[in-house]
């Protein structure tokens, strides 16, 4: 894209091109009949007390030093870009299912519903926060995203530093947000003047040689669940013994 984006006069928000996956992921949205297939939601079980308002006001936070949680498609001169806003809406939704006859089941059911809700990439936000309640202490933390604004990795450390936020919020501590800098697009172009690059492009090359050219994306099988769960344990000497083990004897990296 050889076009030069500069910031908009009449918006404070910043306007950037797209990377080429970010490229690739826009045009496969837009060819996706279910507009689900790049959500990415997860939950996290949280069994205590907390406080739905320092941990609104952590998200807050967090999303306002995090420029790729504040992006949008806008589409400039008939090409897709990313429009970064500069402002911050509420970021957390509450919901209170304590009452129903199976809370823990009512909770999973509607996270799967909101799982598969489509996000429209013009519209601010491309990501949201749900605390469910499903008893005095229990709760859920959901979260989804769409993948153009972020992969699993960046979801998973972005809410990491809203615990550590939070975290510092509830010790009446001072506030230290992390900078969740958008590097993407430096790195793309350090990795396209790269010998790595040359390389990997060599390799694939030859891999893909012989392949009969795809023509057609119309037997692509639509995106049934993307909803997944994660939780944290602490392993035991033995158990973190056994599992480096299992890795070693498997020829792979911990």
């Amino acid at each position: 894209m050889n076009k030069a984006f500069d910031q908009d006069r009449e918006n404070p928000s910043t306007i950037l091109p797209l990377t080429t996956a970010q490229e690739a992921i826009y045009v496969a949205h837009l060819l996706d009949n279910s507009e689900i297939s790049f959500n990415i939601a997860h939950y996290r079980e949280i069994n205590g007390e907390i406080d739905a308002d320092l941990l609104s006001k952590a998200i807050g936070l967090v999303v306002e030093k995090t420029p790729a949680y504040r992006s949008v498609v806008k589409i400039i001169d008939d090409f897709p870009c990313l429009e970064v806003k500069s402002s911050v809406d509420n970021t957390l939704t509450l919901v209170d299912l304590s009452k129903e006859l199976r809370p823990d089941a009512a909770a999973k059911l509607w996270m799967h519903q909101e799982s598969r809700k489509s996000f429209n990439l013009a519209r601010y936000p491309l990501f949201k926060f749900i605390l469910i309640k499903i008893g005095p202490v229990q709760f859920y933390l959901f979260s989804c995203i769409h993948h153009i604004i972020a992969d699993a990795a960046g979801a998973y450390q972005c809410e990491r530093n809203v615990f550590e936020v939070y975290a510092a919020l509830i010790r009446e501590e001072q506030v230290d947000v992390p900078e969740g800098l958008d590097q993407a697009l430096k790195l793309e172009e350090i990795y396209k003047t790269s010998l790595a690059f040359k390389v990997d492009q060599a390799f694939w090359k030859g891999e893909l040689s012989g392949i009969d050219q795809q023509i057609s994306l119309s037997c692509r099988s639509s995106v049934s669940d993307k909803l997944f769960y994660r939780a944290r344990a602490e392993l035991s000497d033995y158990e973190l013994f056994s599992f480096k083990e299992f890795c070693y004897k498997n020829k792979f990296s911990l």
